[in-house]
């Protein structure tokens, strides 16, 4: 039996491993880009470790595009779908090729 376990981060140490001040990472929350996986309060929240890719991605993008944060959610999204075509592409590619062999 597999046994998977979900890691958490607090809110401080998000900000330091995803290298983002605080009042950044709670427009991050507030613009709902990154929400806690646990708790009501500041002090108790807990965020999946994924959280620090997204706010690492978000806050990437809001500096170098100049992407307003009410704007992130919908290009985060779409970057998503992005991928996700990419990935489907690549499959229907490949078995494209086995039938021209």
């Amino acid at each position: 039996m597999t046994s998977s376990r979900v890691l958490y981060v607090g809110f401080e140490e998000l900000c330091q491993c995803a290298s983002i001040d605080e009042q950044q990472m709670l427009e991050l929350i507030e613009q709902e880009i990154i929400t806690p996986a646990q708790g009501e309060h500041k002090q108790e929240w807990q965020f999946t470790v994924t959280s620090i890719s997204i706010a690492n991605k978000a806050a990437r993008m809001h500096g170098e595009l100049v992407t307003d944060w009410a704007d992130m959610p919908l290009v985060l999204s779409l970057l998503d779908e992005l991928e996700e075509l990419r990935k489907e592409n690549e499959r229907l590619q490949q078995r494209l090729q086995r039938f021209c062999l």
